[in-house]
């Protein structure tokens, strides 16, 4: 590569032709811009290349260590049933989204199931007042409905032994009540009210039959039909009338024969204790009259 120097006249050698000098200068001289451009060039590249590397492995870092704290809770909550774990996501991303709704959905679990316990440990001492109040959605709702229409169902069911229980300690067999549950709660419910009505119905015999004997009519007998100890204590009243009955006849029957001046009257006597105690004493008196 040559350049003219511009100091240098040319000198005149005929037929129009000059000489000149020339200068020469060396080829890393000639190209040292073009390498200066290509150093800047080349080091532009590599600085953007770092950039562009760091904002990925920045972003990267923001989109994995969120979901990475995600799969963490779920994995916690899965083995530990912890629903006071949460995510606490920051950012506003479609990332911070799924970690705030997965937060929202522990919470609902958390205050569900911290109202359900509250509810049955209740139930468990026997206060029926509670229920689960908190707000709730979907399937959670539903256990929410299920759980207070079970304590509803008990709190009546317990209501209603209680109602006949302190109606039997009143001495009124005669008491009945509504009963509109289902399953196991009325099957109770009515076995209570059916109880109390065999009660009333025991009682009621029994009474008609021992107001006859008060009135010396030794002929009614307790007929319903019991069971258990109500039916050995029908058994007992009409076997003690039939016993007053007998006495009461062998006394009358003597009576008439002695007003009749017959003496030696005699009556089989199949009693025990009193009355066949007061049977043979009237027999007695009959023979000593006789």
């Amino acid at each position: 590569y040559f350049r003219l120097n511009e100091n240098v006249q040319g000198q005149d050698i005929g037929g129009g032709v000059k000489w000149a000098v020339l200068s020469e200068i060396d080829e890393a001289e000639a190209f040292a811009p073009i390498y200066q451009l290509q150093a800047w060039v080349l080091g532009i590249l590599i600085a953007a290349t770092v950039a562009i590397v760091a904002v990925g492995l920045l972003v990267a870092s923001g989109i994995v260590k969120p979901i990475q704290k995600l799969m963490s809770v779920m994995r916690d909550v899965q083995q530990n049933a912890d629903f006071s774990k949460r995510v606490d996501a920051t950012s506003a991303d479609e990332v911070g989204d799924a970690g705030r709704a997965f937060d929202g959905l522990l919470l609902s679990l958390q205050q569900a199931i911290a109202a359900a316990n509250s509810s049955l440990a209740k139930v468990s001492e026997g206060d029926f007042s509670e229920r689960v109040t908190v707000e709730l959605s979907g399937d959670l709702d539903r256990l929410k409905g299920g759980i207070n229409q079970t304590v509803d169902n008990i709190e009546q069911t317990m209501g209603i032994l209680n109602e006949l229980m302190e109606a039997l300690a009143a001495g009124n067999f005669s008491k009945q009540v509504e009963v509109n549950l289902k399953g196991e709660f009325k099957r109770n419910a009515d076995a209570a009210t059916q109880a109390m009505g065999a009660l009333n119905a025991a009682m009621g015999a029994i009474n008609n039959s021992l107001v006859k004997v008060s009135e010396g009519d030794f002929s009614d007998r307790v007929t319903v039909e019991l069971n258990g100890d109500l039916d050995k204590l029908k058994r007992g009243i009409n076997h003690t009338v039939d016993n007053i009955e007998q006495t009461m006849g062998i006394l009358n029957e003597l009576m008439e024969a002695l007003a009749a001046g017959n003496f030696s009257k005699q009556v089989e006597v199949n009693l025990k204790g009193e009355f066949k105690r007061n049977a043979d004493a009237a027999t007695e008196a009959m023979g000593s009259l006789n």
